[in-house]
């Protein structure tokens, strides 16, 4: 999860653009819902790609040969479309998916779901660089509950505050070597932006593969914390790995320029755990000794 800066694509432009244009499959469907469409794109702006704000867009009544064509623009672009939607996917967001956190990206989501408005199916600011969270998250946009609604990197930006981060909880047969994780949410229940977090890490993060990713990476630290963490000489403190811990996490931060990217929600996991960062010492200290093995873990 991560705020973007804006994109600044001439949107209104290009709709005028395509429904001048008698090579496209819109024309001339198109040109009668000019008008109502740049209103509703303007309502779009004007509460800031908000679903559940007052005055926020709806569907509109588009006949559905219409709404294929308008699809099928974002699909298989016409010339004035290509370029900003190559440069979106491929440079958008390389490092970190805005949406869910994943270390890359590679496809475009359309926070409001092109099924249910082919209107936005090419706009700028309804497209960000995404991951396979795109087709997990499927058309999932606002939920029952007051306040329930994905986030918009566009727009959010709470994404900038560190949202989440992974609850790890030794087992009763594996302690520490084999913990469970779960996501917690770092936003008391009654912030205002509580029900959207919780939505948005319920119907997108979770619905990936985050918590396997930071499974398998714990994995990697037990056998090999030296890769990961910069702690003096001789035997390890629990305070001098507590700082190794935080500036690991730092460092993950400033890598992927989010706080909420998988690899920091783990670390700040570890960092928010007393009994694991002594855990982790002390295997730290027995792995520089000899006493254990880095494969036993």
């Amino acid at each position: 999860m991560k705020q973007l800066q804006r994109p600044t694509v001439p949107d209104v432009a290009n709709l005028r653009s395509l429904a001048r244009n008698r090579r496209v499959a819109s024309y001339p469907a198109l040109e009668p819902h000019v008008r109502e469409i740049l209103h509703s794109y303007a309502a779009y702006r004007r509460v800031n790609g908000n679903a559940i704000a007052a005055g926020a867009p709806t569907e509109l009544n588009i006949n559905n040969g219409l709404a294929d064509a308008l699809r099928q623009h974002y699909n298989t672009p016409p010339a004035v479309l290509q370029p900003f939607l190559k440069t979106m996917r491929e440079k958008g967001s390389p490092d970190v998916c805005p949406m869910c956190g994943s270390l890359g990206t590679g496809t475009l989501d359309h926070v409001f779901p092109k099924i249910d408005f082919p209107e936005f199916a090419f706009f700028s600011l309804n497209l960000v660089p995404a991951c396979l969270c795109n087709t997990k998250r499927q058309d999932n946009l606002t939920g029952a509950g007051p306040g329930q609604r994905v986030l918009h990197p566009y727009y959010d930006a709470i994404l900038n505050q560190r949202l989440a981060r992974v609850d790890i909880q030794q087992t009763q047969q594996n302690g520490f070597r084999r913990p469970t994780m779960q996501l917690a949410v770092l936003l008391p229940n009654q912030h205002p932006n509580f029900a959207a977090v919780r939505y948005h890490i319920d119907n997108v993060v979770l619905k990936t593969q985050v918590l396997e990713h930071c499974e398998a990476t714990w994995i990697k630290i037990g056998r090999r914390p030296k890769h990961y963490f910069t702690v003096p000489a001789g035997q390890v403190s629990a305070q001098a790995l507590t700082h190794a811990v935080a500036d690991a996490l730092n460092k993950k931060d400033i890598h992927y320029g989010s706080l909420n990217n998988w690899e920091s929600m783990l670390f700040a996991g570890i960092q928010a755990n007393a009994a694991l960062i002594a855990f982790l010492a002390q295997r730290v200290t027995d792995l520089r000794n000899g006493v254990v093995n880095p494969e036993d873990f």
